[in-house]
């Protein structure tokens, strides 16, 4: 699936990043939260890099891997929970814009 995933979008940041060198960068790291095998994290995070962003990622492992002992805890999933109410991800903060964002559309 990772290869269908990154086949489906091979030409569309050439189309969508044109001109991004010339607006204006963050000021502030942006902080993505995300987690292995979600989609949804694998597109912003295409996004981001085609976009040339900076950006702090934050993994936080799927609750199941802390009830089934293959993790310990979650050092991150607390602080996203915190600052968006809700375990939902991509998780994407904008402190230059004051946006807390779920969509990865």
């Amino acid at each position: 699936t990772s290869f269908i995933a990154s086949f489906t979008i091979l030409f569309s940041g050439s189309y969508a990043a044109s001109g991004h060198e010339q607006s204006k960068r963050p000021e502030k790291l942006l902080k993505l939260y995300v987690y292995d095998g979600c989609p949804f994290c694998r597109k912003v995070m295409c996004a981001i890099s085609v976009l040339a962003l900076d950006v702090m990622v934050y993994p936080v492992p799927r609750v199941t891997y802390t009830t089934s002992g293959v993790v310990k805890n979650s050092r991150y999933r607390p602080e996203a929970l915190k600052i968006g109410g809700k375990a939902q991800f991509p998780l994407l903060v904008d402190e230059n814009a004051g946006l807390i964002l779920y969509e990865s559309d």
